[in-house]
């Protein structure tokens, strides 16, 4: 059986092969002024690359520092509990130019909870964020498992 290490290292690879294939439309895109979604298509050749952080903290420095190496910001949607156990790691992925959405409190599977439930993993995530390091903090990633 692979664990989660040898997965996260495989898609990690895939990645980065797609970025050293589409690097320079990265780097051209945020450089954009006027980013808005792109819900239909578009004839632009960009990607955009979100990551989900519940557990894995041991890799987000070496994330971070590829990143910064080829310019390239993404959106990290963090757990609340991470969030709480790692503020000085949120600190530096926001520094670092990056955008921070809201991955609910415990990682729970939004479609298995009632609403108070899920208005509480939402509002909980998003006191912690906000409380340390900035006001908006929009996004919203649910959990699929």
């Amino acid at each position: 059986m692979i664990n989660k290490t040898k997965i996260f290292i495989i898609l990690f690879l895939s990645i980065l092969i797609i970025f050293a294939i589409c690097k320079p439309n990265v780097e051209l895109t945020f450089n954009e002024k006027d980013l808005s979604p792109v819900r239909m298509g578009s004839n632009k050749n960009y990607i955009a690359f979100a990551c989900n952080v519940d557990w894995g903290t041991e890799y987000i420095q070496s994330i971070l520092d590829i990143f910064r190496n080829h310019n390239v910001k993404i959106t990290f949607f963090v757990s609340g509990r991470w969030a709480k156990n790692n503020p000085e790691i949120l600190k530096e992925i926001y520094s670092n130019g990056h955008e921070i959405g809201n991955h609910g409190y415990g990682h729970r599977m939004h479609s298995k909870i009632n609403f108070e439930e899920n208005y509480q993993e939402i509002n909980n995530t998003h006191n912690i964020v906000k409380k340390h390091y900035w006001n908006r903090h929009d996004l919203l990633c649910s959990t699929f498992r």
